[in-house]
């Protein structure tokens, strides 16, 4: 464990571990002080360094008052060196063993662009989550990513562009406060759907623009429409992978399908910037049921056609 790293050793070591924007400590500081932060290294008998993550120290309290130990989240899984030196098995009891002996009551690795356990070896501790994401690899030909998509999708991408709508990039803090009223219409809607989901208060929306949108990995789309800003896509890019972390949408947005052209232009974008694959975000994996509240959204993702990967949590407690 190491409590600070250069930021430019970090990035480094990610790339070379094929790390994604998640890795970067800068996306978990907005709500978390810098004491919370923590690096974890994986070496061989080398010396060499052949998985990383990042990790969050939660100091756990009873009524809220007295400490109770101390647990460790894990936001994504560690990046590691393929092949036969490092396997998912071998990271999480390396990971377990650690935490034993420094005394932590828990560890949590989030699902997120993770590993697969719902079938065969499981690692220590218990499943507590499973997530279908979906990932665009950017290197097939812009032809071939479009016939992939859904015809309904198509349509509406044309039905968008027949509109008049412009897709412009802008990372300035009015912006990122827009998007937020975006993601709360959003939510709104959504919750008539009876999906309802929470979006943060304005001030960890300008603590997060602070960390990671001012001079960091995230940078927004937004749809606008007669000098109207109508949708936002917001996204995280590292190395040669990038990853869909809020979007919303007012109703002139959803009226003129604006979110379908932002996502189509954000793949042709990053595509020529040589980016090679899109995580355009996932829903539990019970999803995929006719009759789950964000089972549309789980249609609205399968149908850009990128490939399905079922994800899963795991808590391992002491």
């Amino acid at each position: 464990m190491r409590t600070s790293m250069d930021p430019r050793e970090w990035r480094s070591m990610v790339a070379e571990l094929h790390g994604t924007p998640l890795h970067l400590p800068e996306v978990w500081l907005a709500g978390a002080g810098d004491d919370q932060i923590t690096y974890l290294l994986w070496k061989d008998s080398g010396n060499n360094v052949v998985a990383a993550a990042v990790a969050l120290v939660a100091h756990e309290k009873v009524l809220k008052i007295f400490k109770a130990g101390r647990s460790l989240l894990l936001p994504v899984t560690p990046a590691y060196t393929r092949g036969d030196v490092c396997s998912p098995d071998s990271i999480y009891a390396a990971l377990a063993g650690f935490a034993r002996r420094e005394g932590y009551r828990k560890v949590t690795v989030d699902a997120r662009w993770g590993e697969d356990f719902s079938t065969g070896n499981s690692p220590p501790g218990a499943i507590d989550e499973r997530l279908v994401e979906f990932t665009i690899d950017l290197q097939r030909e812009l032809d071939d990513l479009t016939r992939a998509m859904h015809k309904k999708h198509r349509k509406n991408i044309r039905f968008a562009e027949e509109q008049g709508l412009e897709i412009v990039e802008d990372n300035s803090l009015e912006a990122f406060i827009l998007l937020r009223g975006m993601q709360q219409s959003s939510s709104e809607r959504s919750a008539e759907r009876g999906n309802s989901y929470g979006v943060q208060d304005e001030r960890a929306y300008r603590q997060m623009y602070d960390a990671v949108y001012r001079n960091g990995p995230g940078r927004v789309l937004f749809a606008r429409k007669e000098g109207e800003y109508v949708a936002a896509l917001a996204f995280l890019v590292f190395d040669r992978k990038a990853i869909t972390v809020r979007s919303g949408s007012t109703d002139k947005g959803y009226e003129t399908c604006a979110m379908y052209l932002l996502q189509y232009e954000l793949i042709r974008q990053l595509k020529g910037q040589g980016v090679g694959e899109l995580n355009i975000g996932g829903v539990p994996a019970d999803a995929v049921g006719p009759d789950h509240p964000q089972h549309g959204l789980y249609d609205y993702k399968r149908y850009y056609g990128g490939t399905a990967h079922v994800r899963t949590g795991v808590t391992i407690g002491f």
